[in-house]
């Protein structure tokens, strides 16, 4: 080949995007490393062979990188000795160590910083976070996704910038932190229809389906998973179609289709192996024992969950541990082995401590960074106006000047008069400002203990209902577990004692989980808005409840919060087929529209509620039957009102005993404000 020749393909190589680079034949590439060119041409080459191998066949990655590093080294060709360090932390990472792969980051770090090589800095964060993700470190994760997305948006590098916002939703996904993964979700969506990237828009689908999935949205999953599978395989990117068939079964499994649902485990795993994906062989076997525990095959479940245990625990892979263990106790119980299921709990509770205390210090810090985002936003309020009024001054002045220069050899004793009023206008602006810095002083200081006790309000809520709930869940799994003893050992007195404790375990769970609710509506102010189809979120809860007759007119199409309005609607549902006599629960859903706002109504058959507190059920805590006769902590209804009122609308009930409830709330057409309350 001609050595022009061979510079044109290089350079063609060196710069296509990476969708398209990856079509690039290996052979092809192979074939340039025999030419007589120089030896960073040789780097960059094992570099590119090694990018286009890294999803297929991850040790032959390794090699090319691996040669691509000794050379550069040899030659001090720097750039080649970085990219071959993101490469070899991403391959040590993904045949499953960890620390390795760390200590590639660290070298790539120090050597980024000492050349100021912004893009390779930002790849090593970039490996850094997603081998922490896969670890269990979500705090150290999401900081380092931080840290690279900042340099690359600030370079434009945008593919890249995909790479780090696609993880940081992964893992808030995982932290079951829905809204802020869907505001993550939504960003990767439009950047990768706006690169027309196939792998982004592939990968972007497949997290679509599976945030459905974890949201128990079956139906909605389905057709992005399938999109997903069908560019994946596309593509040919093999780590890709490995994960998304692994969604796949656990969307068949909880569908129902459970024989389906295991065959496509088990293609995920072939896959998975084949390229030697540890962590997706990690996934795939502890998804095949959830399917073995869902289709009652214990001593399977307990197989495959002990493979990947040991897995994970060989590897330091964390990220799969909770449910892991999870799914070894439920097996270990349903094979009656009580002390295996309690070494487990045992080994389930620290590992929630643990994971707990880092969410712990997370939670606050992004507290932290919220109340300061507020007080800057107060703070360039301020300065706004202090800007304003002083160009509204120099403007002022400006005309006196003016003014001056055309009448002052006319007026000269008019302008020492002008000028001795200016002066005193000085003293009387200098007297006016001090004073306004002073009243700026004071409300910044006001805001700052508002913000400051909003903080300390907003922490204490969180905390103290999470530091409740993790011995409640302790309490209630011991507690199932001593059930089981009583059952098995004939203990009348222990499986009452515990049949107590159980039903109080509930009691206080469903108390705190619906005080977390309560206190984290608020919060959802800070966040962007969506448009909601009702009629998609209410036809989501039909699905759900087959066994219920619900009927629905058409309903808007509106601005708000996704969520809050989904606990919205489920909750009224479950209220009108909880407080039902009648065989057959009957429920319609109506919409009337007027001028600035809609007012639906949800109907039931139910068994009605008395006049005298048709007020009364709005306020927390208040509860018109004993737990016995319905399972209920009063909070309902009483979050059904703060949502509500989040979408500036109100919220009555129309009722009469043994003659069923309509419960009315209206919702503002354009949500700006926030002002709501109940009425009768």
């Amino acid at each position: 080949m001609h050595k022009i020749s061979l510079i044109i393909l290089f350079s063609i190589l060196l710069y296509l995007p990476y969708n398209l680079v990856a079509n690039t034949t290996k052979d092809s590439l192979i074939s340039l490393l025999n030419e007589q060119i120089v030896a960073t041409e040789q780097v960059d080459i094992r570099i590119q062979l090694a990018k286009n191998l890294q999803r297929n066949n991850i040790k032959l990655s390794q090699e090319y990188a691996q040669g691509a590093m000794d050379l550069a080294q040899q030659i001090n060709y720097i750039d080649g000795i970085g990219n071959s360090l993101v490469l070899l932390a991403f391959a040590e990472s993904t045949l499953g160590n960890k620390i390795k792969a760390l200590e590639y980051t660290d070298q790539l770090i120090a050597l980024a910083e000492k050349h100021n090589l912004k893009a390779l800095l930002a790849d090593a964060f970039h490996e850094k976070g997603r081998i922490y993700f896969f670890m269990g470190v979500n705090e150290e994760s999401l900081k380092f996704y931080h840290q690279a997305l900042e340099i690359n948006q600030k370079l434009d590098k945008k593919e890249a910038a995909f790479a780090q916002l696609n993880n940081m939703y992964l893992v808030h996904n995982d932290l079951k932190d829905y809204d802020t993964a869907l505001e993550y979700l939504n960003t990767c969506k439009t950047l990768a229809e706006e690169l027309q990237n196939k792998r982004f828009i592939a990968i972007s689908n497949g997290n679509i389906g599976y945030l459905h999935l974890n949201k128990k949205e079956y139906t909605k999953a389905l057709p992005y998973v399938e999109k997903s599978i069908e560019m994946s395989e596309l593509i040919r990117d093999s780590m890709s179609i490995a994960m998304v068939y692994n969604i796949m079964a656990l969307l068949k499994n909880n569908l129902g289709e459970k024989t389906s649902a295991l065959a496509t485990a088990e293609h995920s795993l072939d896959i998975a192996k084949t390229v030697d994906y540890k962590d997706g062989i990690i996934y795939a076997t502890h998804t095949k024992s959830d399917i073995y525990l869902s289709q009652g095959r214990y001593k399977l479940a307990t197989k495959e969950a002990l493979t990947a245990l040991h897995l994970s625990d060989s590897l330091s892979t964390k990220r799969y541990l909770e449910g892991i263990i999870g799914t070894l106790i439920q097996s270990y119980k349903k094979n009656n082995q009580i002390d295996k299921a309690f070494e487990y709990q045992e080994r389930l509770v620290a590992l929630k401590e643990t994971l707990y205390s880092i969410e712990k210090e997370k939670l606050i810090d992004q507290l932290e960074i919220r109340y300061i985002t507020r007080e800057k936003d107060t703070e360039n309020k301020v300065l706004k106006l202090a800007l304003e009024r002083d160009h509204l001054l120099i403007a002022k002045q400006r005309y006196f000047t003016v003014f001056s220069l055309l009448f002052g050899l006319l007026f000269v004793m008019l302008s020492c008069l002008l000028y001795k009023a200016l002066n005193r206008r000085k003293k009387y602006n200098s007297l006016l400002e001090h004073k306004i810095q002073e009243r700026t002083i004071e409300i910044q200081e006001k805001n700052k203990a508002l913000n400051n006790s909003y903080r300390e309000l907003a922490e204490f809520t969180y905390m103290a209902s999470h530091d409740l709930k993790q011995p409640i869940l302790n309490i209630e799994s011991f507690s199932n577990l001593c059930k089981q003893i009583a059952v098995k050992d004939s203990n009348k007195d222990l499986k009452l004692y515990t049949g107590f404790l159980l039903n109080n375990t509930e009691k206080l769970s469903t108390l705190v989980d619906n005080i977390i609710t309560f206190a984290s509506i608020k919060e959802l102010e800070q966040t962007t808005q969506e448009t909601i189809d009702l009629n998609e979120l209410v036809n989501g809860l039909i699905n759900e409840n087959p066994q219920v007759i619900i009927s629905k007119e058409h309903l808007p199409i509106i601005n708000g919060y996704s969520s809050s309005l989904t606990l919205l609607f489920t909750n009224l549902i479950e209220n009108a087929i909880k407080y039902n006599k009648e065989k057959t629960p009957v429920i319609n859903i109506s919409c009337q529209t007027l001028s600035s706002e809609y007012i639906i109504s949800v109907q039931d058959n139910g068994i009605g509620i008395d006049k005298e507190h048709h007020d009364s059920i709005f306020k927390m805590f208040k509860r018109l039957h004993t737990w016995t006769e319905h399972k209920g902590t009063g909070m309902g209804l009483t979050l059904c009102r703060k949502i509500v009122a989040l979408h500036k609308g109100e919220i009555w009930i129309d009722s009469t005993i043994g003659e069923g409830s309509i419960v009315k709330f209206s919702l503002s057409k354009s949500i700006k404000g926030v002002v709501g309350k109940s009425h009768s």
